[in-house]
């Protein structure tokens, strides 16, 4: 039977016997709190900013013969180590993937001609992992939103950094949203489509385009990005919120993790005037 908690380099799976010293990543925040004489505590500035983690991951590479081990150690070394690195975390039905860079790989204990133990530190720079990213079901925009739910992304532990906005015509002048918990957002300033239009805003890559295709993710059309602006609070970042139950407090009755998101448009929108969000849950 395959263990519940993997991990895979580049689609690789690590060897089966292997042994993760912690079945997922640590969180830790980067804080620049503000000390203020004369009054107690600190002050925050901003939203939190989550740190670099690490992974430690101990590999046991086994073989019938000393040349053969040595060969699956080359094997691990080129994996862990090579230049671009993507690292997955796969527990049971669900994975979730990220960049990674190698920190340190340590030999450990040994039998010759059988096998030898080592542990690799991997870091994971942007502090969180991602699923496979979708667009979910367009949301009516015929008038605006508030705290509309985008039910594709519940489930989330890690605020969504990279989220592509979708809004197709027809519509005219000023287009906002902003995430509910945070009041994040971005805004086009002349978003004016024609019912077969589409304009896309990158928060990721701070970008947006018009395309007459509904699939343009990759920013293939008409560049519009200097008409491309955000709130005060920052760039448009969606943060999962945890929601108490009505009538009970307890964590067991809490609601799954949920993302919102409240959008304002122009004019001459219709009934086939909608918005989607394109993005995957992320995890810390």
């Amino acid at each position: 039977m395959a263990p519940y908690i993997s991990w895979r380099i580049n689609g690789v799976g690590l060897p089966p016997i292997a042994r993760v010293s912690s079945p997922r990543p640590s969180v830790s925040t980067r804080r620049s709190p503000i000390d203020i004489p004369g009054r107690h505590g600190v002050v925050d500035q901003g939203l939190p900013q989550f740190a670099e983690t690490l992974i430690t991951l101990t590999i046991e590479a086994t073989a019938g013969s000393q040349a053969a081990v040595e060969a699956a150690i080359a094997k691990l070394h080129a994996l862990l180590s090579g230049p671009s690195i993507v690292i997955t975390r796969v527990a049971g039905d669900f994975s979730a993937s990220g960049p990674a860079r190698l920190v340190s790989i340590s030999p450990g204990r040994h039998t010759p001609s059988v096998w030898q133990e080592m542990t690799a530190v991997l870091a994971i720079p942007a502090g969180m992992l991602s699923g496979p990213p979708s667009a979910g079901t367009p949301l009516a925009f015929s008038a605006n939103l508030t705290g509309a739910l985008l039910p594709h992304l519940q489930g989330s532990s890690a605020p969504i950094t990279d989220a592509i906005v979708r809004l197709k015509g027809p519509h005219a002048g000023l287009f906002t949203i902003t995430d509910a918990a945070t009041g994040t957002g971005l805004s086009q300033s002349t978003a004016s489509l024609t019912g077969s239009q589409y304009l896309y805003m990158d928060a990721g890559g701070f970008r947006s385009w018009i395309s007459a295709s509904d699939s343009a993710w990759t920013g293939v059309g008409t560049d519009v990005s200097a008409n491309l602006d955000y709130p005060a609070a920052g760039i448009l970042q969606l943060w999962p919120v945890v929601e108490p139950a009505v009538g009970d407090s307890s964590f067991a009755a809490a609601s799954t993790p949920t993302v919102r998101i409240s959008a304002t448009g122009g004019t001459g929108r219709t009934g086939d005037t909608t918005l989607a969000v394109y993005a995957g849950r992320s995890f810390l």
